[in-house]
């Protein structure tokens, strides 16, 4: 009895479910009341957030962010023009961007507005790959001349993904799965327009063109 009574006692430990009961964390709190306030869907259904900076960021001078940006695109573009497969993937990239009006070219931009931010960007090769053998990495913790990026004033929020024990034990309550992606998912997202100074790239469609400044539109 006493073999059987540990062996009940070892499997009910075991299947025991515990849940966090972890207090929300003071800036996950903030993050989820300034979403409830600033969001809303547009004529097209789409919802438009704003993006959660810190209180601080009122009273900082976010900094020069154009010379590094600028910086980093010439190299890409000579690591472009020694790779034409990669140059020819990484266009077709920020094309598709554009076609699909994730980004929206910005004219006369002050190119020294510390209250704005430029996003270096650069790719990451995934030849293997069967759908996207290409992806571009916006780069918003390049720190500016005051030594601040866009990732050090804004709040980091709470996690979207479930944690791994809840996706395996979703496994146990029906008797088939399927799992699927949502191609652009965090796309379909917009930005607050007034924030979309934070969130400019620069960008030339060949060698000889000139670099010209864009502004994403989207949640990347």
């Amino acid at each position: 009895m006493d073999t059987l009574d540990k062996t009940l006692r070892s499997f009910w430990e075991i299947e025991n479910v515990t849940c966090d009961s972890s207090s929300i964390s003071e800036e996950l709190n903030y993050c989820n009341e300034h979403h409830e306030k600033t969001h809303y869907r547009n004529s097209e259904g789409r919802y438009v957030i704003q993006m959660p900076f810190k209180p601080e960021m009122e009273k900082i001078s976010l900094g020069d962010s154009y010379q590094i940006a600028s910086k980093r695109h010439n190299n890409l573009w000579k690591r472009l023009n020694r790779d034409p497969t990669m140059k020819f993937l990484y266009s077709e990239f920020i094309r598709e961007y554009k076609n699909l009006n994730h980004m929206e070219e910005i004219t006369n931009c002050n190119h020294s507005n510390d209250d704005a931010y430029f996003l270096p960007h650069q790719c990451v090769l995934r030849p293997s790959s069967i759908t996207t053998k290409l992806i571009v990495v916006f780069d918003a913790s390049a720190k500016t001349t005051t030594g601040y990026s866009l990732n050090d004033l804004s709040c980091a929020g709470g996690v979207l993904q479930d944690d791994l024990f809840s996706i395996l034990t979703k496994f146990r309550k029906n008797r088939y799965a399927f799992t699927a992606g949502i191609s652009k998912m965090f796309r379909q997202i917009e930005i607050n327009p007034s924030q979309r100074i934070y969130l400019k790239i620069l960008w030339k469609e060949g060698s000889e063109e000139n670099v010209k400044v864009f502004a994403l539109k989207t949640v990347t």
